[in-house]
């Protein structure tokens, strides 16, 4: 499993992430993260900078929006899916946090299959493979 942390300059909630080894998004796939800043109250997205498929949102369970379900340095394993829900951004883009256009419909993004709170002894490499 691919792992990794985000981005030490992300703004909450838009998070990014450099994984080797990924060339595109599929049903399926199947990462594990630790939150290098905390998320967003409304919405928040996985930008995995090293393939052009753009911000992503995340997802707390299959239609419903992860919004502060989590906190600053929290392990997650991901795995993204098609058609996973239905989330409309806020019209305005004042009212758009993140990186998502405002107004548009999303129906794809990550799921959160696990998680654990933050801690300083264990590291995702520790953590191991979903099983």
């Amino acid at each position: 499993m691919l792992s990794g942390i985000t981005g030490a300059n992300d703004a909450s909630g838009a998070w990014t992430i450099e994984l080797d080894g990924v060339s595109s998004l599929y049903d399926g796939l199947t990462i594990a993260i630790k939150l290098n800043k905390g998320p967003n109250a409304t919405y928040n997205t996985l930008n995995i900078t090293n393939i052009s498929a753009g911000p992503q949102l995340v997802w707390e369970s299959s239609g419903i929006r992860l919004t502060d379900q989590h906190n600053r340095y929290d392990e997650l394993i991901l795995v993204y899916r098609t058609n996973v829900g239905s989330y409309t951004t806020p019209s305005s883009s004042a009212n758009t946090p993140g990186t998502l256009t405002a107004g548009e419909t999303y129906r794809n993004g990550w799921v959160v299959i696990n998680s654990r709170e933050k801690t300083s002894y264990v590291t995702l490499k520790e953590w191991g493979s979903v099983t």
